[in-house]
């Protein structure tokens, strides 16, 4: 095992668009194994980044 645990998974960031497929939370596809086993709350979705200040607003206000 390398001691670097980093060097163990390169994950994959070259994603393409699909503007026709379902949107999935914590999984990443339909029949995916490996699905997020837990809760989710106050999922929220932007359609562009937030800025520090932005993040830290919501955080500290609770909204």
């Amino acid at each position: 095992m390398p001691n670097n645990p980093s060097a163990m998974y390169t994950p994959n960031l070259n994603f393409g668009v699909c503007n026709t497929a379902p949107m999935y939370f914590g999984i990443w596809w339909a029949q995916d194994r490996r699905a997020f086993n837990g809760r989710l709350d106050n999922i929220r979705i932007y359609n562009r980044a937030l800025r520090d200040d932005e993040i830290r607003h919501i955080n500290l206000n609770n909204l």
